[in-house]
């Protein structure tokens, strides 16, 4: 018996102690999570009193910039001093726009492999962040995602195809090195997207050796441990060429580029796309489609402008990082017509090959576009942008069709361009018009471009958005850093949104009493002679002129506030009325407005 009440005592203890155990465990799982919430469709976040932030779920995190629901801070920015380290718990797909920005706690991270994209400042100004481990299939790092990132080291990014924007390791002082172990690199056609100190580690005839020589970065081929620093500017294609001396025929590849193209069974191999198709049904549809374009056309060179005319006619262009990948085929390019500059000049150099041509594909950091071999010369043919092709310096060959590739003779020939579509690529604007040569200026020096890749849309009126921009293009882009200080101006990807912080930061433009700027305003004739005379201060040329308003029958229809800019404007011939008028507060073209800049540009030196 004494036994009997010994064994329960002691079973009784035992629960007593397991009982505090277990709410002393509950309190502790109540008191360890500081916060939580939701950060994505499918994806929850919660922060212990350790200060590990863990992010769990699946699919694509938000992104914390948009100013249309007020939400421009991640969840857990308010507790940012409390926040030492991240780890990430399932299928986690994206790290949202602004998620980590300004957090000075974090010295190192590991994203998952699942992890695609790097959003918008996703890690701009951590600056203790010494080291991160990228996911080995990321795809798109984003602008300002690193920027200022200054204690970051070393960092790998390994993928098949990999693509960097604006700023995205910008002033990241400490950065010895990126390694691009990807078989396809596009960066930004911008000097910001990486330090000028850091060496870049890669493929040859890459882009990220083409962006290292183009803008004068030190490059180290992964392959052979080569290291070089040396900025080209080449003079002519034989130049861009791999290899000088090929003059062969029947060759297959060039430093592993593929060439060849057989009839029915085609072979495509580039360094964006490496895959075989067997499409003969669509093979006998373009085939069919070149003999139908070219049945009237006796010489190569009017084979060439009439397979141009059709890619123009009925191609619609789309920016590539926003074209699924099977698009970027010849084969989707037929089927969908549609696609980017590489998907264009994929179905243009085939369509010229069936007719007879030899082509190639010439590419510079950003751009590709079509040589074609024409009476013993070759020839550039740009149908994204006209003759935009031949202003450009090609570094490299990246595909050609003929099983052959001819080489200059002469390394001083000029390219021309035999396209038919004027000097810009616009349908709606003709030789004949009043503001052609405005356009074709403004094209030229890219300070305007249509609002299609073949329209231009004169008579459309101009916005303040587009203003500023134009005037933020003249001065080839310039970076602000400081904070929009519009509500309705807080996008970085709205095309306006650097434009806008510019020109307010330098007096060339004002918001309206209620902190906007409505940039989807249209302008006046007014308004934009005042911004022009703005930056003309700015710029440090202002005179000061007499303008005859009497030869104007609504001069008195100017605001107060516009006098002085009219004034200037009038004086100078940078406005010029119709008919005895100067409609001040009538809504101003697209067409006008080019024309006033064009003025502008051709006036005051």
């Amino acid at each position: 018996m004494i036994n009997v009440q010994k064994k329960l005592k002691v079973l009784l203890i035992f629960l007593a102690i397991l009982l505090i155990a277990i709410l002393h465990a509950n309190n502790v799982k109540a008191t360890d999570e500081v916060a939580s919430g939701k950060c994505g469709d499918n994806i929850t976040w919660s922060l212990n009193n350790k200060g590990t932030l863990k992010i769990s779920g699946s699919g694509y995190m938000y992104g914390y910039r948009d100013t249309s629901t007020n939400v421009t801070e991640s969840p857990w920015a308010k507790y940012q001093s409390q926040v030492k380290e991240v780890v990430f718990d399932g299928d986690i797909k994206s790290i949202g726009d602004r998620a980590f920005e300004y957090n000075t706690n974090i010295t190192s991270i590991v994203l998952p492999d699942s992890i695609r994209t790097i959003g918008v400042r996703a890690f701009a100004e951590c600056t203790n962040l010494q080291s991160i481990k990228i996911s080995d299939n990321i795809a798109r790092i984003w602008e300002v995602a690193f920027y200022k990132c200054t204690s970051l080291k070393n960092v790998t990014l390994k993928s098949n195809v990999m693509y960097l924007y604006k700023y995205a390791f910008a002033e990241c002082t400490s950065l010895k090195s990126i390694t691009f172990d990807c078989e396809h690199v596009w960066i930004e056609d911008d000097g910001t997207v990486i330090s000028q100190n850091t060496m870049m580690i890669g493929y040859k005839y890459t882009g990220v050796d083409n962006y290292a020589r183009y803008y004068g970065r030190i490059f180290k081929n992964i392959k052979t441990g080569e290291v070089v620093k040396v900025k080209i500017t080449p003079k002519s294609f034989l130049e861009c060429l791999p290899t000088k001396n090929v003059q062969a025929i029947g060759i297959t590849s060039i430093e592993g580029y593929s060439l060849s193209a057989d009839n029915d069974d085609i072979t495509y191999d580039t360094a964006f796309c490496n895959e075989k198709q067997t499409e003969n049904d669509t093979y006998k549809a373009i085939k069919a489609k070149v003999d139908e374009i070219i049945k009237d056309c006796t010489t190569d060179e009017q084979k060439a402008k009439a397979i141009t005319t059709w890619v123009i006619q009925n191609m619609n262009y789309q920016y590539f990082y926003m074209t699924p990948a099977k698009i970027e085929s010849i084969y989707n390019a037929f089927n969908n017509l549609t696609g980017s500059c590489e998907t264009y000049t994929m179905l243009e150099n085939y369509m010229l090959y069936l007719s007879g041509i030899p082509t190639a594909t010439v590419t510079d950091l950003s751009h590709e576009w079509t040589a074609a071999y024409i009476d013993g010369k070759w020839v550039y043919i740009d149908s994204t942008g006209g003759i935009y092709g031949t202003n450009r310096k090609p570094l490299r060959i990246v595909y050609a069709y003929s099983g052959k590739i001819y080489v200059i003779d002469d390394p001083t020939i000029k390219p021309k361009v035999v396209t038919d579509i004027k000097e810009v690529p616009f349908v709606d604007v003709k030789t004949t018009d009043w503001f052609y040569k405005a356009v074709k200026d403004m094209y030229a020096n890219k300070y305007m471009s249509g609002t299609t890749s073949t329209t231009f849309s004169p008579n459309e009126k101009i916005t303040r958005g587009m203003i500023v921009t134009v005037l933020h293009n003249m001065e080839k882009s310039p970076y602000i850093s400081d904070a929009s200080k519009f509500s309705d101006v807080q996008n970085p990807k709205d095309y306006y949104y650097m434009a806008v912080k510019w020109a307010a930061k330098n007096k060339i433009v004002s918001g309206y009493s209620n902190g906007k700027f409505a940039p989807n305003d249209p302008i006046t004739r007014e308004q934009l002679a005042v911004i022009l005379n703005q930056y003309c201060n700015y710029k440090g040329k202002y005179k000061a002129t007499y303008a005859d308003f009497s030869k104007f029958k609504d001069s008195s229809k100017i605001s107060s506030y516009a006098k002085w800019g009219m004034n200037w404007a009038i004086g100078n011939k940078i406005i010029n009325g119709s008919n005895g008028k100067l409609n001040p507060q009538g809504t101003a073209t697209r067409a006008e407005a080019a024309a006033m800049i064009s003025n502008y540009c051709n006036t005051i030196k």
